[in-house]
């Protein structure tokens, strides 16, 4: 097989490609630069930035917690059978937990027994833990806090019972994220990595084109 020596001229078309492309880069970039450090553009660009990443943290917060409410439901379920108080078993659960393997769940649970030591009722301190960690399964967990501790009844049955039922639903979600995970990967495969496995190919098709002869 002969190879074909590709002539200088072969870069006077690919220079000046790259040229072209490197400046628009850098005019990209100088324009954001010049959008996020101007006085008047500055202030609205760091407000969106702002929410924005405080509407992620939230959503990962709620996330983390909706994992580890199965577990934290079926350990106060167990302390619950076991005697205690539902202050007292949350007060215990959260004492055997350590503090590196604290989530956002934990932080919450400390937060609404530390208001409630200092005087917020504990529905209120509940509630406000709903708000700051949305979701169905948050909701109903704190709706059966708060109406076991106003009315009393059988929670640990309750609890045991929707430990079990986020555990499937959790799983259930792994079980579709793992099957959706090929169809994701096709567009950056797509996009990114058959171009760039088929350029090289498509270079020497057009030097040869245009100099084999």
């Amino acid at each position: 097989m002969n190879i074909v020596p590709v002539p200088f001229s072969y870069y006077i078309w690919v220079l000046p490609a790259f040229v072209s492309c490197l400046l628009i880069f850098m005019l990209m970039f100088r324009s954001l630069l010049w959008l996020f450090t101007h006085p008047r553009l500055r202030k609205p660009f760091v407000a969106s930035y702002q929410f924005l990443f405080q509407r992620h943290i939230t959503k990962k917060s709620a996330q983390q917690a909706r994992y580890a409410l199965p577990a934290f439901m079926d350990t106060l379920a167990m302390l619950l059978t076991a005697g205690f108080p539902l202050t007292s078993a949350l007060q215990k659960l959260l004492q055997q937990v350590p503090a590196e393997s604290f989530n956002a769940l934990h932080v919450e649970m400390r937060m609404v027994l530390q208001r409630a030591r200092h005087g917020e009722s504990f529905a209120e301190s509940m509630l406000q833990l709903r708000k700051r960690l949305p979701g169905p399964e948050m909701a109903m967990f704190v709706s059966l806090l708060v109406q076991s501790n106003r009315y009393g009844g059988r929670l640990a049955e309750l609890l045991n019972s929707q430990a079990e039922l986020g555990r499937l639903k959790i799983a259930e979600e792994f079980e579709s994220k793992a099957q959706e995970a090929p169809v994701r990967l096709l567009l950056p495969l797509i996009l990114f990595i058959f171009p760039a496995t088929l350029l090289p190919f498509i270079g020497v098709i057009i030097g040869k084109v245009m100099w084999g002869n």
